[in-house]
C-alpha cells in the first residue's frame, strides 16, 4: 500500500511544475485509515483509481491532461485520481482555498449541460452535478459509500 509522502509531494511539484493545495498534501498525511479503507475496496480487475495513491498514477494521469493549463478543458485543475473511463476527479490549482473535489462525469450528464462552449470550460461551480464532495475527505468518504 502506498501513502503519498512530502517526498512524493515534492516530486510531483518539481515534475509537473506546480504548487499543490494545502488541504490535499494535508489529507494524504493524516488520513491513512481512510485511503487504506478505499484501496481495499478496490480490486485488481478495477480499473479504477478513484485516489492515486503513488507519483507514478499521479503523474500520469495528470500528464494526460496537460496539467498544469492555463487555457481550456480542465484549466487550473489537477487530478487527484480518475475511474478508468475518462472521468477524472480534479482539485483547484488557482484558487488553493476551494477545497472543493470535482469530477468530469461525462456519462452521467449530457456534454452541452456541462461545458461552457464560450469559455471552452466545464461548469465546474455553476453544475451542482460537477462536484463530488467539499473536501478530499468527504470525497473519499464517498467513493467508499458507493463501492461497500
Amino acid at each position: 500500500m502506498n501513502f503519498l509522502s512530502e517526498a512524493d509531494f515534492q516530486q510531483v511539484e518539481h515534475a509537473l511544475g506546480i504548487q499543490l493545495p494545502a488541504h490535499y498534501k494535508a489529507f494524504h498525511l493524516q488520513h491513512k485509515a481512510l485511503i487504506q479503507e478505499l484501496k481495499e475496496l478496490v480490486n485488481e480487475v478495477d480499473q479504477s483509481i478513484s485516489l492515486a495513491t503513488d507519483v507514478e498514477s499521479i503523474l500520469m494521469i495528470n500528464q494526460f491532461l496537460e496539467v498544469p493549463k492555463t487555457e481550456g478543458p480542465f484549466r487550473f485543475k489537477f487530478s487527484i485520481g480518475q475511474d478508468g473511463c475518462g472521468n477524472f476527479a480534479l482539485i483547484d490549482l488557482k484558487n488553493t482555498d476551494n477545497t472543493k473535489v470535482y469530477y468530469s462525469d461525462h456519462d452521467e450528464y449530457d456534454f452541452e449541460a456541462i461545458f461552457d462552449q464560450s469559455i471552452n470550460d466545464f461548469k465546474w461551480d455553476s453544475f451542482e452535478g460537477l462536484s463530488r464532495g467539499e473536501s478530499v475527505e468527504e470525497y473519499v468518504r464517498g467513493e467508499i459509500e458507493w463501492r461497500k
